[in-house]
């Protein structure tokens, strides 16, 4: 059975190919038109998913879109309604943009892929993220939680999934009552931007104190059931706007950070505002994400005695929170939990297919932890021959960056094999280097594990300090993640590393005192860290850099950041990486065993 699923038109659209039963392709769009969170129609991640199965469309069984437009659509027109006649110009707008493209999702799948009508199914939103939850997970049967902003009515879901039998959830959230919405409007009110920066927020809690838990207590209520609640007039999603936070919020937060440099945008760049404006907002930030917490938590605990389920399975949009996950696998009580590679709405095309696969009969098995890499491969948009070929000096005059930073003098690498490569990179960065990796197919999710990353010495704060500056170019106070092999884990971590979670930095976990200073770079001021435990069996080619680096530095593990541009998406194909090479201060880039390296003029 071949199963494509989709999902569109909101925000990180998507494609999925699963053959009888097993992911075989799947990609956000905005890996190929360059646009961060692309909402478009996924025209090109279709393309890629058919050509990575080796089949044309009129080959497939089924076409499953994640969501039901027609549901959406009510809830939608009802928000407005009720908002009526104060958002009487965004009502125009969003009736436009339904009544032209998002209501008749089926028709353009058909057009677009000249399939009868007859194998396009519409499945629930939340069940498409429990089904990515549950069936891409190495259980036979699981409690599922989901949390998100909204699918077509409903916030959050729980219930259980057995591969001997249905997948089965129930709603425990419906719109407006929404962690994600409110987590969202919160972003916007620190200053950062709703639906993309929400990891601003939580690294940002870190600093905090929650003074403000018991407000947030009473603005995001559960019952004994774990239903939730969002109490009314704080916030105000009628018109999806940016800034969702009403005036009685500002009653009792204080006022909006939002949009003013001259006080926290300024702190976050280098303390420069008042700590006392910098206080506020990560004690708003800390309050947010402790409740987000209690609540999560409050949630699974009742779902481990409901179900009598000994695993958890979490999707949705707000199972991106790294803490608080970290919190449900040591604190809810399953003796395993699991985590898919993108929870959001990017991975409900995933669990559209994989729903899809289900109603046609076929059960999937449990996933390798080896279905994250199915993006494109390194050299799938261009030959490693024709990259090299690029690599000139008109290239390098037009992107060198404009402070002087590099010379535009680059030289040409290309080893005998990856080991060969490996070795010669893992030396460079231990001299304190930073290197971009290119490595095999692109990671599928917001992660970057060792496919498309950026690398160094996670015991070099001055190199961390210099990827912030001049190559990732975003606040100080966001912290990096770590990747490690499982042969070295045991010397950081004291807590199970082998949680799945740990596997793709879906959970923060605590770094033993005694190995901190080893990877002080890749610290959270907890004492935390967020980590990618490397295995040999799923990704030889990135296990043995790590190992070649252990060499140097007596521990197998590297600070590791995704290997992207500020607001642009993780890179894919080798040219975006040249290009980002080229206009950034890394050192080193390294498509499969190719080192492109920056030298002195002669």
């Amino acid at each position: 059975m071949r199963i494509l699923g989709i999902s569109a038109y909101y925000h990180d659209s998507a494609a999925a190919l699963v053959v009888d039963g097993k992911i075989v392709a799947a990609s956000t769009e905005d890996r190929f038109t360059r646009l961060k969170h692309d909402p478009s129609f996924p025209k090109n991640a279709i393309a890629f998913c058919l050509d990575a199965g080796g089949i044309d469309a009129l080959q497939l069984d089924a076409v499953v879109f994640y969501e039901q437009p027609e549901l959406k659509f009510l809830r939608v027109v009802r928000q407005l309604i009720s908002a009526y006649p104060d958002g009487a110009r965004k009502f125009a707008a969003t009736m436009k943009s339904w009544i032209s493209e998002k209501l008749w999702v089926r028709s353009t799948l058909v057009d677009a892929l000249g399939v009868d009508p007859s194998i396009i199914r519409m499945v629930p939103h939340h069940e498409s993220h429990a089904a990515y939850a549950f069936y891409a997970s190495p259980f036979q049967s699981a409690a599922i939680l989901t949390s998100d902003g909204v699918g077509e009515s409903v916030s959050a879901a729980m219930g259980r999934g057995s591969r001997d039998g249905d997948l089965a959830i129930s709603s425990i959230a419906e719109f407006p009552d929404s962690i994600g919405l409110a987590y969202g409007a919160i972003t916007g009110y620190l200053g950062f931007r709703p639906n993309d920066a929400e990891c601003s927020t939580m690294a940002l809690a870190a600093f905090g104190v929650p003074t403000k838990l018991e407000f947030f207590r009473s603005l995001l209520a559960t019952s004994a059931q774990g239903t939730l609640s969002l109490a009314p007039g704080y916030l105000d999603f009628a018109e999806d706007r940016e800034s969702a936070f009403r005036p009685s919020l500002i009653d009792r937060l204080g006022p909006s950070l939002d949009g003013n440099p001259q006080c926290f945008s300024a702190a976050l760049a280098g303390r420069a505002a008042s700590d006392a404006i910098w206080q506020r907002g990560a004690d708003v930030a800390a309050s947010l994400q402790l409740r987000t917490e209690e609540i999560l938590l409050e949630q699974a605990r009742l779902l481990r005695e409901s179900s009598a389920e000994s695993c958890l399975c979490i999707g949705g949009g707000v199972a991106m929170n790294a803490v608080a996950v970290g919190r449900l696998v040591r604190e809810a009580g399953f003796d395993s939990l699991f985590v898919p590679p993108d929870p959001g709405d990017a991975g409900g095309a995933v669990g559209a297919a994989l729903l899809g696969s289900v109603h046609l009969g076929v059960i999937p098995p449990p996933q390798s932890s080896a279905q994250v890499f199915v993006g494109v491969p390194a050299t799938t948009a261009a030959k490693l021959e024709d990259f090299i070929a690029a690599v000139d000096a008109t290239l390098w005059k037009k992107y060198r960056p404009s402070d002087g930073s590099r010379r535009g003098q680059v030289r040409v690498r290309t080893f005998e094999d990856t080991s060969a490569a490996s070795t010669h990179v893992a030396a460079a960065l231990a001299q304190g280097m930073i290197a971009g990796w290119v490595s095999g197919r692109a990671e599928f999710g917001p992660r970057a594990l060792g496919a498309r990353s950026i690398l160094c010495d996670p015991g070099r704060l001055d190199v961390a300090e210099r990827m912030s500056t001049l190559v990732k170019k975003r606040a100080s106070f966001r912290p990096y993640a770590l990747s490690v092999t499982e042969e070295d884990a045991d010397k950081l971590f004291r807590d199970d590393w082998r949680q799945p979670p740990y596997e793709w930095m879906q959970a923060t976990i605590d770094v033993r005192p005694e190995s901190r200073r080893a990877v002080c770079a890749a610290l959270h001021v907890d004492g935390t860290t967020r980590p990618h435990v490397c295995r040999a069996s799923t990704q030889p080619e990135f296990h043995a850099l790590l190992r070649h680096f252990g060499a140097h530095s007596g521990v197998a593990a590297l600070l590791n950041t995704s290997l992207n541009e500020p607001g642009q998406p993780l890179v894919s194909a080798p040219e975006h990486a040249l290009i980002m090479f080229a206009r950034s201060d890394m050192d080193l880039l390294v498509i499969e065993n190719t080192v492109i390296e920056w030298c002195d003029e002669e």
